[in-house]
């Protein structure tokens, strides 16, 4: 069963941190090689603050199967406690379009490996676009109820 129509992950790589590590930690969120899955991982550059460069990087997953082998690890990797915070802060990450949004501390999976879910900051962002018809904001929150339990 179909639980989301895409995934999306996001990070953003500023100049005095290490590319390398942030990229391999990226690929790192994903139980599977994304170069033999041949899901590409998009890089582009944006310009912050005082002209700094930022290189942003994405991975979107389509495929219903990598999908749901991502979302498994993610919840294996939370722990309980964590898929808790989401499941209590739902309707605050859940949007009218029936996207879910999840932080993973970035500092903090560079440092020790470990996935804690954050409120913002300096993050690995993950979108999730849920497959729920019709999509309704309700229907979403059940939906996530069931993924993270």
């Amino acid at each position: 069963m179909r639980i989301a129509h895409t995934v999306t992950v996001t990070v953003f790589c500023k100049e005095h941190e290490r590319e390398e590590r942030v990229l391999q930690q990226l690929k790192a969120l994903f139980p599977f090689s994304l170069e033999e899955e041949k899901v590409p991982v998009g890089k582009t550059v944006a310009r912050g603050f005082e002209e700094k460069k930022i290189l942003i990087y994405i991975v979107v997953l389509k495929k219903e199967g990598q999908i749901n082998k991502f979302l498994a690890f993610l919840c294996e990797q939370l722990g309980e406690e964590q898929r808790h915070t989401l499941l209590e802060q739902a309707p605050s990450r859940l949007d009218k379009d029936c996207n879910f949004f999840v932080r993973l501390d970035k500092e903090r999976m560079l440092q020790d490996g470990k996935w804690i879910v954050t409120d913002g900051g300096n993050c690995y962002h993950i979108k999730m676009s849920l497959a729920i018809y019709p999509a309704k904001w309700e229907k979403g929150l059940g939906a996530v109820e069931k993924i993270f339990k």
